[in-house]
């Protein structure tokens, strides 16, 4: 699948709408048979060639650029089946006319055709895109930063279907949660997790480490019994689960936590 000088436009309206929130509105509340399982999927060789995303956010009065965009991805496949991998996995783009390149690692000599793609971030300030999430946060974040050292693998294993493995570290540092009255319910210095193969495609998540460090939760039990925090943890009502073709499967081999205060 091979895209060429793909140009989208993007405008924020308000603060939850977007110029395509009614196509995505059409498409959640359409009605679905419980019975009908996920699609079933196999892309391979798809790239992404000098492509534009222009981004119009009115509520703020800011205009952004993403521009030169080669994207190129080996493969995305739920299905056990064998593709004839041509291209290497990269990225790179202008952000508001600022170079960014992801960089890929092959490994042509091993059997399962190895190629690697790092994703380095490092303080990246989560609460500038909180406004762009679809739907209403019922909480409000103050503060949330996240630190990835993640290494993106594709790999076709000789006879069995292709896989997209995530693994490396992920963190979220510096976080502050608070109830819409501005009432405290997380502080939060750092959450880091360490993945030794998580595939996304494959509903499998294998965990090495997840570290919280110092965390304080404060929980307000009002005169109407009330607890704000309990309402967020409630699971919300939905119709017959539709069925899974992939189960859900993880395993976490240790979780840490250290110097916590629960209030």
């Amino acid at each position: 699948l091979r895209v060429t000088r793909p140009q989208v436009q993007i405008v924020r309206l308000e603060a939850s709408r977007y110029n395509w929130s009614d196509l995505i509105d059409e498409f959640v509340n359409k009605p679905r048979d419980p019975k009908d399982p996920p699609a079933r999927f196999a892309l391979a060789n798809i790239e992404i060639v000098d492509g534009d995303i222009g981004f119009d956010d009115r509520p703020e009065k800011l205009k952004h650029t993403l521009s030169a965009i080669h994207l190129a991805v080996p493969f995305l496949s739920s299905l056990p089946v064998n593709q004839e991998i041509i291209v290497e996995p990269k990225f790179n783009a202008k952000v508001n006319g600022t170079p960014i390149e992801l960089v890929a690692k092959a490994k042509p000599f091993k059997e399962s055709r190895d190629s690697t793609l790092n994703l380095d971030v490092k303080d990246l300030d989560l609460t500038r895109f909180l406004g762009y999430v679809p739907g209403n946060l019922q909480v409000k974040v103050l503060s949330a930063k996240l630190d990835t050292d993640l290494d993106i693998t594709f790999a076709q294993p000789k006879g069995r279907a292709p896989t997209l493995v995530l693994s490396g570290k992920v963190a979220l540092t510096d976080i502050d949660i608070r109830e819409p009255s501005d009432t405290p319910i997380l502080k939060l210095p750092r959450l880091a997790t360490e993945l030794r193969a998580v595939e996304p495609l494959m509903r499998h998540f294998e965990v090495a480490k997840i570290a919280i460090e110092s965390p304080e939760i404060k929980i307000i039990r009002r005169k109407d019994g009330d607890i704000f925090l309990l309402r967020l943890l409630t699971p919300k009502n939905t119709a017959k689960p539709e069925a899974e073709v992939v189960p859900l499967t993880y395993e976490v081999d240790e979780i840490e936590l250290t110097a916590g205060k629960l209030e």
